[in-house]
């Protein structure tokens, strides 16, 4: 605690002038990630190292921050399968939630189609990242703007998006008619989202569902 303490004091003092710490991005990250990468390291050393990767994102912004963070295709399986344990709807865990999607949005990212990390032991990866994301919009942690990016950088995915773009669009018709006004809020701006960060030619085929 008495590090965390300090760490927050010396980074506190780059809020005027944020950029001064860009040097130091790459070292800084590199030590949070090889502890959250770490097995068998317990879960509340790991939260304190998400608590870190969080007041960097407060004093730098997550698109700066974002840029320096790991997109190995070997994060994919441990990096979701550290999501699929969190319970979005766990308050004091918000600053993991958080990491946790910044990072996977990052992941993503990879260009390569995702059904080649599939297993024949497991459900798809492709649809265990989309039920994550399901889980997190439902969610009430601070977060949630977090979920509402990594979910529509997702479904902007060329293969996500033809597989499962249309299925998301039907079960957010279902969430807006019945669930709570979170949620809906939630949904809603994710398919804002959808829309702004995929392609426009590729959105028009779906705009008449959403609207």
């Amino acid at each position: 605690e008495r590090n965390w303490q300090r760490f927050s004091f010396i980074l506190d003092q780059y809020q005027e002038q944020p950029h001064l710490i860009d040097s130091h991005l790459d070292g800084l990250l590199t030590k949070i990630i090889n502890i959250i990468r770490e097995e068998g390291l317990d879960y509340e050393v790991k939260h304190v190292a998400f608590c870190c990767l969080y007041f960097i994102l407060k004093v730098r912004g997550f698109k700066v921050v974002a840029r320096h963070l790991p997109h190995e295709t070997a994060d994919l399986e441990p990096l979701l399968h550290y999501w699929e344990n969190q319970d979005p709807g766990v308050q004091l865990k918000w600053e993991t939630h958080n990491g946790l999607l910044l990072w996977l949005s990052i992941v993503v990212k990879i260009p390569f189609h995702l059904q080649r990390f599939d297993t024949s032991t497991s459900e798809p990866i492709m649809e265990r990242i989309l039920n994550v994301c399901k889980k997190y919009l439902a969610g009430t942690t601070k977060a949630l703007d977090m979920a509402f990016y990594v979910s529509a950088i997702y479904l902007t995915r060329p293969d996500v998006k033809d597989s499962y773009l249309p299925g998301f669009i039907n079960w957010a018709h279902e969430v807006l008619t019945k669930d709570s006004a979170q949620f809906k809020e939630g949904v809603l701006s994710t398919l804002a989202g959808v829309f702004k960060h995929g392609q426009r030619e590729q959105m028009m085929e779906h705009a008449h569902a959403v609207l």
